[in-house]
């Protein structure tokens, strides 16, 4: 193939932004913890987890952990919001600090008048605070407002370009279960964190709301995309490694990013 060739197919790729796939790689150089981090920490924690664990997902996919995914959960929340938190405090104190997450979302933003779609496994709000210090308007399908409840038509309504659509398959550190709702919540508090888990688990919870609505908007996003960015995605979740793993072997293009973005 010729070099003009390459050109041009390269911007008939580029034509829409890339849809991005955001995973737990892209925020270790944050501060956020690790699948590792949070399986040591796990082990540290509690008596009853195997202490010679070594692959966080396939660990709590184990059977004798069901009595214990409530705890769990909650562990994992606060281990990660305490990191979420010092990450919103550099990013306010030294607005360039990280500037890196800000200068990738506005390269996809910028010169496209569309809408930029991320999918993430991530529960923290790394890209949410990033965006909302810099002026780049964002959905995770909650208005933002203390107490909203999970909105999707939020994700198709026409908005002003530049905007992204931020697809959070496995929650939020500011989802909490209020009521018999989801609710958009924010700080520590009593209720029950609406996150899932590594582990088999996540099959069963998947099939509730929101999650299954995001997860169906994740897969159409998926399937329709011209071009994929992959950052920090270890290719381990069963929800969406199936649907990028199908468009990769289709030829679809694709770059996978490994390393920090800071």
């Amino acid at each position: 193939m010729k070099r003009n060739e390459i050109y041009k197919l390269i911007q008939e790729y580029l034509k829409d932004p890339p849809v991005i796939i955001w995973g737990s790689g892209a925020t270790i150089a944050c501060g956020l913890p690790s699948m590792n981090d949070l399986n040591n920490m796990l082990k540290a924690k509690f008596s009853f987890f195997d202490k010679d664990s070594t692959n966080l997902e396939n660990e709590l996919g184990k059977t004798k952990y069901e009595p214990h995914i409530s705890e769990i959960r909650k562990c994992i929340w606060e281990c990660i919001a305490e990191k979420d938190v010092s990450f919103l405090n550099n990013i306010l104190e030294k607005s360039d600090t990280y500037i890196g997450v800000k200068k990738l979302i506005e390269k996809f933003t910028e010169p496209h008048p569309n809408i930029l779609n991320i999918i993430t496994t991530n529960y923290d709000r790394v890209l949410e605070n990033t965006m909302a210090l810099n002026n780049i308007s964002y959905t995770d399908g909650f208005s933002g407002r203390l107490l909203s409840v999970f909105d999707e038509t939020l994700f198709s309504e026409k908005k002003k370009s530049p905007f992204v659509k931020l697809i959070k398959v496995h929650g939020s550190l500011n989802w909490f279960y209020i009521n018999g709702e989801t609710r958009y919540f924010h700080g520590n508090n009593n209720f029950e964190p609406k996150i899932i888990p590594p582990g088999k688990n996540k099959f069963q919870e998947a099939f509730a709301e929101p999650y299954r609505t995001l997860i169906q908007n994740s897969d159409e996003i998926i399937k329709n995309s011209r071009s994929l960015l992959v950052v920090g995605f270890g290719f381990n979740d069963e929800h969406l490694t199936p649907q990028i793993t199908t468009k990769i072997k289709k030829r679809l293009p694709y770059s996978y990013l490994d390393k920090a973005i800071n």
